[in-house]
């Protein structure tokens, strides 16, 4: 059997009882930019005042005595005045409550936010940029790269300290590529790193832009090489087995040092120094994650459709939102995955076939 498959399945405990202890709010669906592979719906639709948010951060908060994180997105949650508005009264509401508060921005609209409001709400800060300029262009629009390294400039001329650049993973990225993208943000001064595996989501066409198995092994390898001598303090690659096309054989060829489940219930393999795999799949999202979108509807993240709608943003006032979804995720497994490597990813739900 896989090795990495069956230390997983060792230490995997479900808990379909449990609450959620991570909100991702997306409160607005308009964005400045069209990503190529964006699942997010721009069309209008009724938007949440800031109040309804307020609120929820008061229910999310008696939910458990967990400690909480809060992430804020979009759309771009920078977007405008209104929206900017309401990113700092929740970022201040949530510090209050002792929340930890991130924001996934693709950086256009730091400056206009800093000089509107204080920072000081906000842990941690998320600007997504897909690797140098002419691939991060071709795939997130002409001039997006300079405005997001603009943006970078202005967290670093406000002393914010923990910042992540966001990276998908697609047909583009070369190992070469990769390597010296990430040596230049080093050298701009940035030390954490998330990458995420692109997944098939509701654009088919995303399927013929994922990254192939055999240069996700080579990928890897260049970031091995490059945490060796250019440590980076934290890289995160997210993986989903739905974004291979073999995730069993592949993850089959990748030496992991140590897996261990995290706080947030998510498998961390161990690829190298300060070089982690972050396996995704359905199950643990739903137990640890609550995703809102901006007319408050609850969602599997990166599923906005009627399949994958489970609740409300009323609903935490009744428990776990998720807990009728995990139910019948596993009321329903399938027999013939029952001797299947892979079955623990998916609790043979046939989600990633």
């Amino acid at each position: 059997m896989n090795i990495m498959l069956k230390k997983i399945e060792e230490i995997y405990e479900l808990s379909p009882f449990c609450t959620p202890n991570m909100s991702c709010l997306a409160i607005t669906n308009t964005c400045n930019l069209k990503c190529k592979y964006c699942y997010q719906n721009q069309d209008a639709q009724e938007i949440l005042n800031a109040e309804v948010w307020l609120t929820f951060l008061d229910h999310f908060r008696n939910s458990s005595s967990d400690d909480k994180l809060v992430t804020i997105t979009g759309g771009e949650p920078l977007i405008s005045k209104d929206s900017r508005n309401t990113v700092a009264r929740i970022s201040k509401k949530a510090k209050e409550e002792e929340m930890t508060v991130t924001m996934v921005s693709n950086g256009m609209h730091f400056k206009d936010f800093f000089l509107e409001h204080s920072m000081d709400n906000i842990d941690c800060f998320d600007i997504s940029v897909d690797g140098p300029e002419n691939i991060n262009d071709s795939i997130r629009g002409k001039g997006s790269y300079k405005k997001a390294m603009e943006g970078l400039k202005v967290l670093q001329a406000n002393n914010v300290k923990q910042i992540f650049i966001s990276s998908v993973l697609s047909v583009s990225s070369s190992p070469n590529v990769l390597e010296n993208f990430l040596k230049e943000m080093i050298e701009k001064g940035i030390n954490n790193f998330v990458f995420h595996c692109l997944a098939p989501g509701q654009k088919k066409k995303n399927r013929d832009m994922m990254v192939q198995d055999e240069n996700f092994l080579k990928i890897l390898a260049s970031l091995q090489k490059v945490q060796q001598t250019n440590t980076a303090k934290e890289i995160i690659i997210d993986v989903y087995p739905a974004s291979f096309k073999d995730f069993e054989k592949m993850s089959s060829k990748i030496y992991l040092e140590e897996i261990f489940l995290d706080e947030n219930n998510f498998y961390i393999g161990v690829a190298g120094k300060n070089l982690f795999l972050r396996f995704v799949n359905d199950i643990n999202l739903l137990i640890t994650t609550m995703y809102l979108s901006p007319n408050g509807s609850a969602y599997l993240p990166m599923e906005q459709s009627e399949n994958r709608f489970f609740g409300s943003i009323n609903d935490i006032k009744k428990g776990n939102p998720n807990k009728n979804k995990v139910r019948n995720l596993i009321e329903n497994i399938k027999l013939d995955c029952l001797d299947k490597q892979c079955f623990k990813f998916c609790l043979g739900q046939n989600i990633f076939c």
